[in-house]
């Protein structure tokens, strides 16, 4: 009988994924079953073709679901999967746009060009370390061609921003560019108009202090005086003298 059910999944056609399914979970369980296991506990299912694709168990941690997610098609593209990194309890929360090539290549946020003006300014205008905050980005992955995030790829990541931001429970959220600021806010605001006062998320949580990105800052050198003004109205929230 299983033999049969075998044959059955062979003829199905090679597009129809819920078909296969199925058809090869009917298979096994014939198989067990006339291997006289008896037959196999109701409480078990077989995950969906969707399941597989981005597994979302409780068991599997935060890293590993990034790591596994194919919710968008830079799960297929990228190289490494950048969930971030910093410690769990981090008072203040960096969130970028989406990871580069050497961030692709690597896994680590912000390790490129842009990274090492950031911890500069982590650690000469905050007086902290790179290891006291956390970094990561609105993309898990890098997009091609170094253009900016598609609205279906941050719709399909922002779940996982948002779990981190719950799990750390910073006191800051520090927005670097545009792209993470609207994303963060849900507005299409300018960047020049949402910076010079903290920002309130809709969905409450910490404040977000909106800056440059490093990547700007690297191009234009002149804002980096604006950008200071921006982190020190940031330090004056969290009550760290510069």
């Amino acid at each position: 009988m299983a033999l049969q059910m075998w044959q059955n999944l062979s003829m199905a056609p090679a597009d129809d994924t819920e078909t296969l399914r199925r058809l090869a979970a009917a298979a096994i369980l014939e198989g067990l079953q006339e291997a006289g296991l008896g037959a196999i506990p109701p409480q078990i299912v077989v995950p969906s073709s969707d399941s597989l694709q981005a597994p979302q168990s409780a068991d599997l941690s935060l890293n590993q679901r990034i790591e596994a997610c194919r919710r968008c098609s830079l799960g297929s593209s990228r190289q490494c999967s950048v969930p971030g990194e910093g410690p769990a309890n981090a008072r203040i929360l960096f969130v970028g746009e989406a990871p580069g090539t050497q961030e692709d290549s690597e896994g680590r946020p912000f390790v490129g060009s842009a990274g090492q003006l950031l911890d500069k300014i982590i650690t000469g205008g905050m007086g902290l370390k790179r290891e006291d905050v956390f970094l990561t980005n609105t993309l898990k992955c890098c997009p091609p061609d170094r253009r900016e995030p598609l609205p279906a790829e941050l719709d399909a990541c922002s779940p996982y921003l948002e779990e981190q931001i719950a799990s750390i429970q910073p006191d800051l959220i520090i927005a670097l560019g545009r792209q993470a600021a609207q994303h963060l806010l849900r507005t299409d605001l300018s960047l020049s108009r949402l910076r010079g006062e903290l920002q309130k998320r809709p969905q409450g949580g910490p404040p977000v202090l909106v800056t440059y990105h490093p990547d700007y800052l690297l191009q234009y050198p002149e804002q980096k005086r604006a950008c200071w003004e921006d982190i020190q109205l940031g330090l004056r929230h969290l009550g760290i003298e510069s």
